[in-house]
């Protein structure tokens, strides 16, 4: 999902009245993501990606997070979609 400040905030946390938005899945973003939490070892992750022309670079990897914007705004159960890493 893509998260946006409030007019005049620079939070876009859900949690602090920030809207979110349905963002397409990639498969550039599936590996950044996956792999992020991999590397810190996260088996339950939510990684902040920041835009950056035609790319991603990675803000923030956390690992307690909630799920609540993310099921509104996509219409899902967020525990039917985890991955596990190998």
């Amino acid at each position: 999902m893509e998260r946006i400040a409030l007019s005049g905030s620079f939070k876009a946390n859900y949690s602090r009245g920030g809207a979110v938005r349905k963002f397409d899945m990639t498969p550039v973003i599936e590996e950044l993501a996956t792999e992020t939490a991999c590397t810190f070892g996260l088996d339950i992750a939510a990684i902040d990606l920041l835009f950056e022309s035609d790319h991603f670079k990675v803000c923030e990897a956390n690992s307690s997070t909630g799920f609540e914007g993310l099921e509104e705004c996509c219409g899902i159960n967020v525990a039917e979609h985890l991955r596990f890493c190998a």
